[in-house]
This record gives structure tokens, C-alpha cells and sequence, in this order.
């Protein structure tokens, strides 16, 4: 990687567009139909935009496992999810959801 890379990395533009990914998908890993635990982290699919011009299409969220498995190497997760309200907020109905498949209702 290199210093511009990081650099981007580190950037508040990048972790705007990396909530903003987040956000769209549902804060949850796109290779699987449910959230696999772990740090979720933004994968580049391309890298024809990258630097601030991503397109949400260009990007594709995976938990820290899938996104090793993706690059066949491992990570050291420097962003840590944000617990924020609005992710807090999202897990409980989450969570209500589940629970009421589980009991066989749903919403």
C-alpha cells in the first residue's frame, strides 16, 4: 500500500464513505445473508475511482473474515465499527426481528 493509500485510509472522506456503504447494505456483510461477527470492513472492487471518487457500486462490505479471504492475507482492523445510535438502533430491531422469526411471527 502505498503512503497515498494510507494516507486516503486514515482520511475522514474515506470513513464518510465508508458509513455511507455501511449505511446502504445494513451494516451487515454482503457475502453472507447475516451479520458474521467481527469488524466490518469496505472492500474496493475496483480501484479505477479510488481516492474519494468511489461509487457506492465500486465498494462491498465484508466482515474481517470475508475480507481476508478476498485478499488471501490478514488485516489489522484500524477502523473499529462506531458504535453509534444509529447502530445501536438498527441492531435492537435486528435483534426483535429475529427473535419474532424464531417465535414465528413477523413484522
Amino acid at each position: 500500500m502505498s503512503d497515498y493509500d494510507d494516507e486516503f485510509y486514515r482520511s475522514q472522506e474515506w470513513r464518510d464513505i465508508r458509513e455511507m456503504k455501511l449505511a446502504e447494505v445494513g451494516d451487515e456483510c454482503e457475502e453472507e445473508d447475516f451479520w458474521c461477527g467481527g469488524p466490518l470492513h469496505v472492500h474496493h472492487l475496483t480501484y479505477d475511482r479510488f481516492g474519494g471518487r468511489e461509487h457506492m457500486a465500486d465498494l462491498r462490505v465484508l466482515c474481517q473474515i470475508h475480507h481476508e479471504e478476498e485478499h488471501k492475507r490478514g488485516f489489522d482492523d484500524t477502523q473499529p465499527r462506531r458504535y453509534n445510535d444509529r447502530w445501536k438502533k438498527y441492531q435492537n430491531e435486528r435483534y426483535e426481528k429475529l427473535i419474532q422469526k424464531h417465535n414465528g411471527r413477523t413484522s
